[in-house]
């Protein structure tokens, strides 16, 4: 038997323990238990610690929550245009139905939506330099800034009305702000986010029961916003720990997955090295690529004599 037939049934004895190992890989990781394991908080988390990759992991995740943020901007940015646009075109400021009050109120949403619109411009054109959100300070007063301007566009027109001495229910999308602030806002701990929420909940609720003093059903009214807010704003933590579980496994899988290329590569290399070490370059070449026909036509059981010889002039 040739020793080129003995290299290409041993790497074809190696491919095929290569694929019975990974069979027996994916078997094991598409189980139904494992499967829960690897999925579970504390065992990607063990898994980074093992790996020395819980700093790669943050400054990853950081990108992902400035990534998040940045959308949220636009989405802000989109709601303000159209909130302002409403508040210039739909009033008929000329009605004899418009209080002074009335148009007290628009004019402030105007001015306090044109003022949001202004700020929350700003910082999307500064979030386009990553550098300068990285820091924890700087998270928690960009997360701030945005949540004081969305709560200040929700609650704008109600504090005018009270300034003025009338009760009036008014919708606001109170809502929206509680779950952005859970899930999209960049506080760099969920605790953060927690405890804005719960503020946004508080302030709510105080302006509607400022709001709706006289209302027969305050208590029920005010108990079933309270359940909806509290909801809402433990579905977004929820969501919060998803995003982070989700982040940590497809960063352990890319890892994984480039752990396995450079290993290929440099097992590569080095059996390229060995070959060339002692074989000439141009017959290594050739003894590659029949060695990848012979791997390939294992099956046929034919056998390979090839030899490679060659004659040079002047040589003896």
């Amino acid at each position: 038997m040739s020793g080129l037939e003995l290299i290409a049934r041993d790497s074809k004895s190696e491919i095929e323990k290569n694929a019975e190992a990974a069979a027996v890989y994916f078997a094991e990781v598409y189980n139904k238990d494992d499967d829960e394991r690897n999925w579970s908080f504390s065992y990607l988390r063990e898994q980074l610690n093992l790996k020395n990759s819980q700093e790669l992991f943050r400054r990853y995740q950081v990108r992902v929550q400035h990534a998040l943020f940045v959308e949220l901007l636009f989405f802000n940015i989109a709601y303000n245009v159209i909130s302002l646009a409403a508040y210039i075109f739909l009033p008929d400021e000329n009605s004899e139905h418009m209080t002074d009050v009335s148009l007290g109120a628009v004019q402030t949403g105007r001015w306090c939506r044109s003022v949001i619109l202004l700020i929350q411009f700003c910082i999307f054109v500064a979030a386009y330099k990553e550098s300068l959100f990285r820091s924890a300070n700087a998270k928690i007063a960009a997360a701030s800034v945005v949540l004081a301007c969305m709560m200040a566009g929700e609650t704008a027109t109600t504090l005018y009305r009270l300034g003025r001495g009338f009760q009036e229910p008014t919708m606001r999308q109170t809502f929206y702000v509680i779950l952005t602030t859970s899930v999209l806002l960049p506080f760099p701990r969920k605790l953060y986010s927690g405890m804005s929420g719960a503020a946004v909940i508080a302030i709510d609720l105080a302006l509607s029961t400022l709001s709706s003093g006289n209302h027969k059903k305050l208590r029920v009214v005010l108990f079933a916003d309270a359940v909806f807010y509290l909801t809402t704003l433990l579905v977004g933590l929820y969501i919060r720990y998803l995003i982070e579980v989700m982040s940590r496994r497809a960063f352990l899988d890319r890892r994984e997955c480039v752990e396995s290329k450079i290993k290929t590569e440099t097992e590569k290399n080095q059996e390229e090295k060995f070959l060339q070490s002692i074989l000439p370059t141009h017959i290594a070449s050739e003894v590659r690529e029949d060695l990848r026909r012979v791997i390939k036509d294992m099956d046929e059981r034919r056998s390979f004599q090839k030899l490679y010889v060659k004659t040079y002039k002047g040589v003896r």
